[in-house]
Protein backbone atom coordinates (compact mmCIF):
# COMPACT_ATOMS: atom_id res chain seq x y z
CA UNK A 1 0.00 0.00 0.00
CA UNK A 2 1.25 3.41 -1.06
CA UNK A 3 0.58 6.48 1.42
CA UNK A 4 -1.49 9.17 -0.85
CA UNK A 5 -5.14 9.68 -0.87
CA UNK A 6 -5.35 6.23 -3.68
CA UNK A 7 -4.56 3.37 -2.22
CA UNK A 8 -3.18 0.14 -4.04
CA UNK A 9 -4.12 -2.62 -3.08
CA UNK A 10 -3.22 -5.55 -5.76
CA UNK A 11 -3.82 -3.02 -8.77
CA UNK A 12 -6.79 -1.72 -7.56
CA UNK A 13 -6.48 1.79 -6.30
CA UNK A 14 -9.12 2.80 -3.92
CA UNK A 15 -10.28 6.60 -4.14
CA UNK A 16 -12.93 9.28 -3.66
CA UNK A 17 -15.93 8.96 -5.53
CA UNK A 18 -16.20 11.39 -8.61
CA UNK A 19 -18.82 12.24 -10.84
CA UNK A 20 -18.30 10.78 -14.26
CA UNK A 21 -18.20 7.86 -11.76
CA UNK A 22 -22.23 7.66 -11.93
CA UNK A 23 -23.02 5.50 -14.47
CA UNK A 24 -20.80 2.47 -13.61
CA UNK A 25 -22.03 3.09 -9.67
CA UNK A 26 -25.41 2.87 -10.66
CA UNK A 27 -25.49 -0.29 -12.51
CA UNK A 28 -23.78 -1.89 -9.18
CA UNK A 29 -25.89 -1.12 -6.94
CA UNK A 30 -28.72 -1.58 -9.23
CA UNK A 31 -27.47 -4.92 -10.08
CA UNK A 32 -27.42 -5.48 -6.40
CA UNK A 33 -30.71 -4.23 -5.88
CA UNK A 34 -29.91 -1.53 -3.30
CA UNK A 35 -31.08 0.81 -5.35
CA UNK A 36 -33.17 1.71 -8.27
CA UNK A 37 -32.27 4.12 -10.92
CA UNK A 38 -35.61 6.42 -10.20
CA UNK A 39 -33.95 7.08 -6.76
CA UNK A 40 -30.36 6.84 -7.54
CA UNK A 41 -30.07 9.89 -10.18
CA UNK A 42 -26.91 11.19 -11.28
CA UNK A 43 -27.96 14.91 -9.72
CA UNK A 44 -28.31 13.24 -6.25
CA UNK A 45 -24.74 11.06 -6.79
CA UNK A 46 -23.55 14.59 -7.58
CA UNK A 47 -24.95 16.65 -4.52
CA UNK A 48 -23.93 13.86 -2.04
CA UNK A 49 -20.65 13.88 -3.31
CA UNK A 50 -19.99 17.40 -3.30
CA UNK A 51 -21.27 17.50 0.55
CA UNK A 52 -19.97 14.36 1.75
CA UNK A 53 -17.04 13.57 -0.72
CA UNK A 54 -14.62 12.25 1.29
CA UNK A 55 -16.78 9.58 2.91
CA UNK A 56 -17.45 8.10 -0.47
CA UNK A 57 -14.66 5.84 -2.38
CA UNK A 58 -14.96 3.25 -5.31
CA UNK A 59 -12.68 0.71 -5.90
CA UNK A 60 -11.32 0.65 -9.19
CA UNK A 61 -9.42 -1.56 -11.57
CA UNK A 62 -8.04 -0.37 -14.73
CA UNK A 63 -10.50 2.17 -15.60
CA UNK A 64 -13.22 -0.05 -14.23
CA UNK A 65 -15.12 1.27 -11.18
CA UNK A 66 -15.68 -2.62 -9.60
CA UNK A 67 -16.78 -1.64 -6.06
CA UNK A 68 -18.40 1.62 -3.93
CA UNK A 69 -19.45 2.39 0.02
CA UNK A 70 -21.45 5.64 0.05
CA UNK A 71 -20.98 7.52 3.30
CA UNK A 72 -22.11 10.94 4.99
CA UNK A 73 -22.02 12.58 8.12
CA UNK A 74 -24.40 14.94 10.32
CA UNK A 75 -22.10 17.96 9.95
CA UNK A 76 -24.69 19.87 7.98
CA UNK A 77 -23.46 23.03 6.26
CA UNK A 78 -21.47 23.63 9.05
CA UNK A 79 -18.96 20.92 7.96
CA UNK A 80 -18.17 20.31 11.42
CA UNK A 81 -18.48 16.81 13.11
CA UNK A 82 -21.52 16.59 15.51
CA UNK A 83 -22.93 13.23 16.49
CA UNK A 84 -22.40 10.42 13.31
CA UNK A 85 -21.37 9.35 10.43
CA UNK A 86 -23.33 6.98 8.32
CA UNK A 87 -22.01 3.95 5.67
CA UNK A 88 -24.14 1.91 3.22
CA UNK A 89 -24.49 0.98 -0.28
CA UNK A 90 -21.46 -0.84 -0.03
CA UNK A 91 -21.10 -3.30 -3.31
CA UNK A 92 -18.37 -4.80 -5.32
CA UNK A 93 -18.94 -6.40 -8.78
CA UNK A 94 -19.44 -9.71 -8.60
CA UNK A 95 -16.54 -10.70 -10.45
CA UNK A 96 -14.55 -9.57 -7.48
CA UNK A 97 -15.83 -10.47 -4.26
CA UNK A 98 -13.61 -12.23 -1.90
CA UNK A 99 -10.72 -10.52 -2.15
CA UNK A 100 -10.68 -8.23 0.34
CA UNK A 101 -12.30 -5.15 -1.84
CA UNK A 102 -14.79 -4.65 0.45
CA UNK A 103 -12.80 -4.75 3.87
CA UNK A 104 -10.60 -2.22 2.38
CA UNK A 105 -12.98 0.29 1.40
CA UNK A 106 -14.91 -0.05 5.02
CA UNK A 107 -11.17 0.10 6.85
CA UNK A 108 -10.78 3.91 4.99
CA UNK A 109 -13.82 4.90 5.24
CA UNK A 110 -13.80 3.98 8.99
CA UNK A 111 -10.58 5.74 9.11
CA UNK A 112 -11.92 8.97 7.50
CA UNK A 113 -14.63 9.41 9.92
CA UNK A 114 -12.44 8.67 12.99
CA UNK A 115 -10.24 11.45 11.59
CA UNK A 116 -12.97 13.40 11.15
CA UNK A 117 -13.46 13.29 15.24
CA UNK A 118 -16.65 10.92 15.06
CA UNK A 119 -17.55 8.22 17.80
CA UNK A 120 -20.70 6.80 16.46
CA UNK A 121 -20.97 5.47 13.03
CA UNK A 122 -24.17 3.66 11.59
CA UNK A 123 -24.04 1.14 8.87
CA UNK A 124 -27.02 0.49 6.37
CA UNK A 125 -27.62 -3.29 5.76
CA UNK A 126 -30.54 -5.07 4.06
CA UNK A 127 -31.02 -7.95 6.46
CA UNK A 128 -31.16 -10.69 3.55
CA UNK A 129 -27.25 -9.44 2.73
CA UNK A 130 -25.39 -11.66 5.00
CA UNK A 131 -22.38 -11.09 3.30
CA UNK A 132 -22.38 -7.25 4.23
CA UNK A 133 -23.37 -7.88 7.25
CA UNK A 134 -20.84 -10.22 8.06
CA UNK A 135 -18.41 -7.65 7.20
CA UNK A 136 -19.34 -4.65 9.28
CA UNK A 137 -19.72 -7.12 12.39
CA UNK A 138 -16.09 -7.80 11.99
CA UNK A 139 -15.29 -4.39 11.70
CA UNK A 140 -16.74 -3.90 15.23
CA UNK A 141 -20.85 -2.56 14.47
CA UNK A 142 -23.21 -4.37 16.14
CA UNK A 143 -27.04 -5.49 15.18
CA UNK A 144 -29.13 -3.96 17.70
CA UNK A 145 -32.42 -4.61 16.25
CA UNK A 146 -34.15 -1.40 17.11
CA UNK A 147 -33.19 1.51 14.24
CA UNK A 148 -36.87 1.64 12.22
CA UNK A 149 -36.88 3.55 8.63
CA UNK A 150 -39.58 4.64 6.85
CA UNK A 151 -39.39 5.00 2.91
CA UNK A 152 -41.69 6.93 0.85
CA UNK A 153 -41.71 6.49 -2.78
Amino acid sequence: MRASNNININKIVIRQARVNDYEIVKELLVKSKQTTGKVFTRKRFANTLQDFGKYNLVAQKGKTVIGYVFGYDDSGKSGKPKFYGYMGRLVIDPKYRGMGIGKTLVDICLGKFKKSGYKIIFAGVKKDNLASKNLFEKHGFRDDDIILLRFFD
